[in-house]
C-alpha cells in the first residue's frame, strides 16, 4: 500500500472536518445566555417555603466567595412592588454568604426573592429567584433561574486570548529548548540563531502579545458588562471598567495579566534593542520572557474552574497551571515552529533542508512528548474534579463541551505520535519502530502534517476556551442541602427558637425568635452568655439586636472550640422585672453540618495519582542520571545521608516541640477545671439555687459589710465557687449543700436575677 497517497489528502480533509466541528460548536456557544460557575447551596427562606409568620432576614450560601459590590438581594410582593431591605451585604466573616434584613413585618402574601451575585474567583454572575409565602399559600407561582450556560462574549475573548498566550509562552520555550539545541551557532552573536529566524520569532511573539492584550481588554469589558448588567457600549461610554479593575478580585487578575503582557512587551523590546548593542543579553532575555509567559498563563488558573474547586483547592489550581503550561509548550510551540519553518528553511535545498528540519523536530519531539504526557495527566485530574458522575458527560453543557474537546484532541495526538516515531530515537520510538516503518512519511509532506497538527491543536484550544466559559454541572448533593442547626425550648409559656449558622467552630450568626401564644414577642431585651464547661470558660452577657417581628439577631466568633457548649439566653419581656432563662446544650463540631464536604472519589484519587506519577517520571530519571554522573565518594555520600537524616529528625522534633509548647500555653491560659459543673443553668436550676441561697446564704453574703461573693463573681471560676460552697471560705462555714445543690447555687450566682438582687 502506498501510504504517501493516503497522507497526501490528509491536510484538506482534516482541516475541513475540524473547521466544520468548530463552526457548529461556535454557533451553539454563541446562542447561549450567560451564567455563573458557582452555585447556590442553601437559602432562607427556602424555595416555596410556607412560613407562619414574617421572616426577619434573608440568607443565602454559595459554593464560592462573592464580590461584595455586585452581590445583593431584592424582595417583592405578589403585586411586583419592591420592598425595602437593610444591611444587604456579603457576610464579612463568610464571603460565601449573602445577608439582608427585613425591617418591617410582612403581611400574609407571596414574596419573590431575587438574588444577583458575582463570584469573586471568576467574576461570573448568578441570578436566581426564590418564592415563599407568609400565611396560607395562594396562587400558582414558580421560581426561575437562568440556565447554566456560557457567555458568548466570554467565549470570544477566551478564543482570542488563549491561543495568543500559548504562542507567547510556547515561542519562548521553543527558542530555548528546540531552536538553540537544533540550530544554535555561536557565529550568530545575537541569540545564536540566524537573523532571519530571530526576526521571525520576535514578530510572532510580538503578534501574540498584541492579540493577548486585545483579548484581555475584551475580557475587562465583558466582565464589566456582566457585573453591571449593561451592554458593552455602556461600559465603555461610562468608564465602568475602572470599577471592575480597581475593586474586584477578577479585576485584580486581569490587571495582573495586562501587567505581565506589558512586561513581556518590554522584554521583547529589550531583545530588539540589545541585538546590536549588547547581543550577549539576548539569550537571558529570552529565558526571562519564558518565565513571564508562565506567569501570564498562571493568571488563567487564578480565574479558572480550579479556583472554585471544592476538593484539593491549591493542588487543583497548581494542576491547572501545569495543564496550561503543557498546552503552551505543545500547541503554542508547534504553532510557532510551523510559522518559523518557511523563513528558516527557505535558503536551503535538498539534504541540508531535510537535515535542518529533522534537527529541530527531534528536539521538539522530546519536549513535545513531555508536554503531551503532562497535558494528558493534568487533563484527567481536572476532569475528575469537575465531572463527578459519568452521566454528567452527556447530561450537561459542560460534559458535552468536554466530550467535543476529547474528540478534537484525538487527531493531533495521533499526528504527534506519527511525527514522534519519524523524528525521535527514544525508547518509545524504538519500541514502536515496526509501526513507524509501516507509516513512511515523505519529507515533502512533513511540514504539511505539522501544519495540520498545529491547526487542529488550535481548534482544541478553541474548545478549551468554550469549556472554560461553560459552568460545570452542579453536584447532586447541592440540590438537597441540609438546614441550619436549630433548637426550640418553651419556658413559662415563652417559646425560644434559636438558629445557628453555620453551627460550627468560628464565626456564627444567631437568630432567635420569641413567641407567646403563637404571637411574636417584640420589644424585649435579650442577651446570651456562652459557656464551655470543659474549660470552665464563659463570656459576659452579650446583647441581641432587636430585628422586629419577634426576631433577635446576634453574630460573633465566641464558639472557638469543638465540644459541648451551653448557650444561656435571658429574655426580659416588656413590663416584666425578671428575665426568663432558656438554656441550650449545643454540640459544636469542627465543620458545619450545613456545608457540603466533598470526599475524594476513586476517580479523583486516580487523577491525582496520575499527575504525581507523570511528574515523577519527568523529574526522577534526569535527577538519577545527574546523581550517577556526579563523582561521588563513599565518605561524602555517608556524610550527606547523615546530614539529611539529622535535618529530618530536627524538623520532626522541632514540630513536635512547637506543638507541645502550643498545647502547654493553651493549658496555662485555659487550665481545665478539677471539677466540672455538670448542671445546666436553666430556669429550674436557677429557681432551686435561688431558694437555697435565700435560705442559707443571703443573711451573710448580702450584708453591706460582707459581699464576698457578689463583688468577686467575675473573677472566680465555677470550681472555686463550688469549693466555697463545699469547704467554706475565711470565717464563713461550709454550706449545707450536696453536690447538685451547690451547683444550682453556683448557677444562680451567675444569673441576672442575682446581679440585680446584690446591687
Amino acid at each position: 500500500m502506498n501510504t504517501a497517497r493516503l497522507i497526501k489528502p490528509l491536510p484538506r480533509i482534516t482541516i475541513l472536518a475540524a473547521l466544520g466541528l468548530f463552526i457548529v460548536g461556535l454557533m451553539l456557544a454563541f446562542a447561549r445566555p450567560a451564567q455563573a460557575h458557582g452555585y447556590l447551596i442553601r437559602v432562607y427562606p427556602e424555595n416555596r417555603a410556607v412560613l407562619e409568620r414574617s421572616p426577619s432576614r434573608l440568607q443565602a450560601w454559595f459554593s464560592e466567595g462573592l464580590e461584595p459590590r455586585f452581590s445583593s438581594f431584592t424582595l417583592s410582593n405578589s403585586r411586583g412592588e419592591m420592598l425595602p431591605l437593610v444591611d444587604s451585604a456579603v457576610n464579612p466573616t463568610n464571603p460565601a454568604q449573602l445577608l439582608a434584613r427585613i425591617p418591617q413585618t410582612l403581611p400574609d402574601d407571596v414574596y419573590v426573592i431575587t438574588m444577583r451575585v458575582a463570584f469573586a474567583s471568576d467574576g461570573h454572575v448568578f441570578t436566581e429567584r426564590i418564592i415563599f409565602w407568609v400565611g396560607e399559600p395562594t396562587g400558582d407561582f414558580s421560581a426561575s433561574s437562568e440556565s447554566r450556560r456560557a457567555d458568548s462574549l466570554e467565549i470570544l475573548w477566551r478564543m482570542i486570548t488563549l491561543p495568543a498566550l500559548y504562542v507567547f509562552f510556547g515561542g519562548a520555550i521553543l527558542y530555548r529548548f528546540v531552536l538553540l539545541p537544533g540550530w544554535g551557532n555561536p557565529h550568530y552573536r545575537a541569540g545564536s540563531l540566524p537573523p532571519r529566524v530571530m526576526i521571525r520569532l520576535s514578530r510572532i511573539v510580538w503578534a501574540s502579545l498584541g492579540v493577548a492584550a486585545v483579548g484581555t481588554v475584551l475580557a475587562v469589558i465583558q466582565q464589566s458588562s456582566a457585573l453591571f448588567g449593561v451592554d458593552p457600549l455602556t461600559v465603555i461610554r461610562d468608564g465602568l471598567y475602572n470599577v471592575i479593575m480597581n475593586g474586584t478580585q477578577i479585576g485584580d487578575t486581569l490587571r495582573a495579566r495586562l501587567i505581565f503582557i506589558g512586561l513581556g512587551a518590554a522584554i521583547l523590546y529589550g531583545i530588539g534593542y540589545s541585538t546590536q548593542r549588547a547581543p550577549f543579553l539576548v539569550m537571558p532575555l529570552w529565558t526571562s520572557l519564558a518565565v513571564t509567559g508562565a506567569m501570564t498563563l498562571g493568571t488563567l488558573s487564578l480565574s479558572s474552574h480550579a479556583a472554585g474547586a471544592d476538593l484539593w483547592l491549591l493542588p487543583s489550581v497548581v494542576t491547572h497551571w501545569l495543564h496550561v503550561l503543557a498546552t503552551g509548550v505543545w500547541v503554542g510551540g508547534l504553532v510557532t515552529l510551523t510559522l518559523i519553518l518557511p523563513a528558516a528553511l527557505s535558503p536551503l535545498q535538498g539534504d541540508p533542508k531535510e537535515t535542518a528540519l529533522m534537527a529541530v523536530l527531534r528536539h521538539f519531539s522530546g519536549i513535545g512528548a513531555v508536554s503531551v504526557m503532562l497535558f494528558a495527566a493534568t487533563g484527567l485530574y481536572n476532569s475528575s474534579i469537575q465531572v463527578r458522575q459519568l452521566d454528567q458527560v452527556w447530561s450537561s453543557d459542560y460534559g458535552l463541551t468536554f466530550a467535543l474537546k476529547m474528540l478534537l484532541i484525538g487527531p493531533p495526538l495521533l499526528l504527534a505520535l506519527v511525527h514522534h516515531l519519524h523524528t525521535s530515537q527514544d525508547r518509545l520510538s524504538r519500541a514502536l519502530k515496526g509501526i513507524g516503518s509501516r507509516l513512511p512519511l515523505p519529507f515533502a509532506r512533513l511540514r504539511g502534517t505539522l501544519a495540520v497538527e498545529a491547526g487542529v491543536g488550535v481548534l482544541v484550544v478553541f474548545a478549551a476556551a468554550v469549556l472554560a466559559a461553560t459552568p460545570p454541572p452542579v453536584p447532586a448533593e447541592a440540590l438537597t442541602p441540609p438546614s441550619a442547626p436549630a433548637q426550640t425550648l418553651t419556658v413559662e409559656g415563652l417559646r425560644f427558637d434559636l438558629l445557628l449558622d453555620p453551627g460550627a467552630v468560628g464565626a456564627n450568626a444567631y437568630e432567635l425568635s420569641l413567641t407567646q401564644q403563637d404571637q411574636p414577642v417584640e420589644g424585649s431585651q435579650v442577651w446570651v452568655r456562652f459557656i464551655l464547661p470543659a474549660l470552665d470558660r464563659r463570656t459576659a452577657p452579650l446583647p441581641f439586636d432587636d430585628a422586629g417581628g419577634g426576631s433577635y439577631l446576634f453574630a460573633g466568633a465566641e464558639l472557638d472550640r469543638v465540644g459541648e457548649w451551653h448557650l444561656l439566653i435571658d429574655a426580659l419581656l416588656p413590663g416584666q422585672k425578671e428575665p426568663i432563662r432558656a438554656a441550650f446544650r449545643w454540640q459544636v463540631p469542627e465543620i458545619s453540618p450545613t456545608l457540603y464536604v466533598r470526599t475524594p472519589s476513586l476517580f479523583n484519587l486516580l487523577g491525582g495519582g496520575v499527575v504525581v506519577g507523570a511528574i515523577g517520571l519527568l523529574i526522577l530519571p534526569p535527577l538519577f542520571r545527574r546523581i550517577r554522573a556526579l563523582p561521588l565518594q563513599p565518605g561524602a555520600v555517608v556524610i550527606g545521608l547523615a546530614a539529611a537524616v539529622v535535618t529530618l529528625i530536627t524538623l520532626v522534633a522541632g514540630g513536635i516541640i512547637v506543638s507541645l509548647s502550643l498545647d502547654q500555653t493553651d493549658r496555662l491560659r485555659y487550665p481545665p477545671p478539677v471539677v466540672v459543673n455538670p448542671v445546666l443553668g436553666d430556669a429550674d436550676s436557677l429557681a432551686r439555687g435561688r431558694r437555697l441561697f435565700e435560705a442559707e446564704c443571703r443573711a451573710c453574703h448580702l450584708e453591706k459589710e460582707d459581699r464576698v461573693l457578689s463583688h468577686t463573681l467575675t473573677s472566680r471560676r465555677d470550681e472555686r465557687l463550688y469549693q466555697i460552697m463545699r469547704q467554706g471560705v475565711g470565717d464563713h462555714p461550709t454550706a449545707p449543700f450536696d453536690d447538685p445543690q451547690a451547683w444550682d447555687v453556683v448557677n444562680y450566682l451567675r444569673s441576672h436575677a442575682f446581679s440585680e438582687t446584690s446591687k
